[in-house]
């Protein structure tokens, strides 16, 4: 099965993303949105792994997790990743809490290499995706949004806990489904 751990968005920050979204949509780029009940952050992607290895996943996931308090993020502004002019993903930022999440994820992938699971390349960028690029773009109007919207409000949310996510790849998008999930604290 395929995993990965992921911190979940509420509502209220769905729609502000909703709203990103649209003002995205108008561009008429080729992009591929992320359904809104689908939103969240990964803290890291894992890949396929066995029944056996959840276990494993889950005793790294309580590990990193007791290291850490719940604590707010404030989403504000639009980014694309990895830069304005090769946009492959179009994100909302991470302004206040960003040092905390990416210790958070920087502890649990940590925690996975010590039981033989792989450790990110990259560093981690810690960003809520509302969008990928079929086709890696440098258009002005895209930079032009992204620096008019550079600090558009999208909310604040507290992370107070992280999930265990099997996704299932479908042709009309992938079905997520929680597994585990470890409190902060």
């Amino acid at each position: 099965m395929r995993v990965f751990i992921a911190v979940d968005v509420p509502e209220e920050i769905k729609l502000k993303a909703h709203k990103a979204q649209e003002l995205v949509d108008r561009l008429a780029l080729d992009i591929k949105f992320v359904e809104l009940h689908n939103l969240h952050f990964t803290l890291k992607f894992i890949g396929e792994v066995s029944e056996g290895d959840i276990s494993n996943i889950q005793k790294a996931m309580l590990s990193a997790a007791k290291q850490f308090v719940p604590f707010e993020l404030e989403l504000r502004g639009l980014e694309a990743l990895p830069k304005p002019t090769l946009a492959r993903t179009v994100a909302c930022g991470v302004k206040n809490g960003k040092e905390t999440l990416t210790a958070l994820s920087n502890i649990l992938s940590k925690e996975l290499a010590g039981l033989g699971f792989h450790e990110d390349e990259r560093p981690f960028e810690p960003h809520l995706t509302i969008g990928r690029l079929k086709n890696p773009t440098a258009k002005q109007e895209l930079i032009t949004l992204l620096k008019e919207q550079e600090n558009m409000e999208i909310g604040k949310m507290a992370v107070e806990s992280m999930k265990l996510v099997q996704s299932t790849l479908t042709r009309q998008g992938p079905i997520y489904k929680d597994l585990f999930t470890a409190r902060l604290g």
